[in-house]
């Protein structure tokens, strides 16, 4: 073997033997203080807990709103001149409209019969000489697209009198949705710079703490990353915990809201798959608060310098 390769070896060994000696070191760390550490363990389990439940905030929102995203039907009422025929056959001539999924003619009488099941219109409407309805033909297209060409082709014919829509209420669930879904993002990335910062200002405390112990392991040449290596560890290990607890206290709050978010779904038609809890976002929370813990424990290591290494 030549002497490079030796000397390459010798290296990734002495670095391999730093990398366990800083694993110990941040585990030695954790064991002096356990009541300290457990409550800003429990801060950051609680962080993660929030930001969990603000995912799935934002994924129920966008179920909420999607019976209403997904709303456009059109009415059309037809002219007091069109008779039972004649709606008829503008019925089948919409249901062959490649564009329409179903079309339904609706009588007067229909609809006339079931403006008296609210409440409240039986007296107004008995007042009524006859029957002031005309036909209306209820359209389902296949999609929004669909529904506003349809409405531009029909808005204006003789035989319609009015078109009425619901786009409108669509608008409304989108921009709602939309909202919603804004606010829960910002909240989630300011959860995010919550636990950055809670790990930064625990690992800040514990390097204060231990600054004349690396003073002197300076003096016996200890480099500046062999001094930062353990604090890094500590804070990946502060996210790794952290983070199991998290995801414990997510699934209780699951398995306890289960049959509440069930009745939600099957009330509003839902997928009930918004409802269960989301395992690649659960498990992606682990290597995720692992690498959040690490980068506030580099912020703690930044900002919070020694004396002796500023000298």
């Amino acid at each position: 073997m030549s002497r490079a390769n030796l000397r390459g070896e010798s290296r990734l060994r002495r670095l391999r033997w730093r990398h366990q000696r800083a694993r110990k070191d941040a585990l030695l760390h954790l064991s002096r203080q356990p009541a300290g550490h457990a409550f800003a363990l429990l801060l950051l389990a609680l962080a993660l807990l929030a930001l969990l439940l603000l995912k799935t905030g934002i994924d129920q929102f966008r179920h909420l709103g999607a019976p209403l995203q997904q709303a456009h039907a059109l009415s059309l009422f037809l002219d007091e001149s069109i008779d039972g025929t004649a709606a008829a056959a503008l019925r089948e001539q919409l249901q062959d409209d490649p564009r329409v999924v179903l079309a339904q003619a609706i009588s007067p009488d229909a609809g006339l019969a079931e403006l008296l099941h609210a409440e409240g219109s039986e007296e107004a409407l008995s007042a009524l000489p006859g029957n002031p309805l005309p036909w209306v033909i209820v359209i389902e297209p296949r999609d929004r697209d669909a529904a506003a060409t349809l409405a531009r082709d029909w808005r204006g014919r003789a035989q319609v009198s009015d078109i009425a829509e619901e786009s409108q209420w669509r608008d409304r669930a989108d921009a709602v949705v939309r909202t919603a879904r804004a606010v829960l993002t910002g909240l989630a990335l300011l959860v995010i710079g919550g636990v950055v910062l809670l790990v930064a200002n625990a690992v800040r405390t514990i390097r204060v703490e231990g600054a004349e112990e690396r003073a002197l392991q300076r003096i016996f040449g200890a480099s500046e990353a062999d001094l930062r290596r353990p604090y890094l560890y500590l804070g990946a290990l502060y996210g790794l915990i952290a983070s199991v607890a998290a995801v414990v206290l997510a699934l209780v709050v699951f398995l306890l809201l289960g049959p509440a978010l069930a009745e939600l779904t099957a009330a509003f038609a839902l997928d009930p798959a918004g409802s269960r809890p989301d395992w690649p976002w659960l498990v992606g929370m682990i290597p995720a608060a692992v690498v959040m813990g690490t980068a506030g424990a580099w912020l703690a290591c930044l900002f919070e310098k020694d004396v002796e290494a500023s000298a």
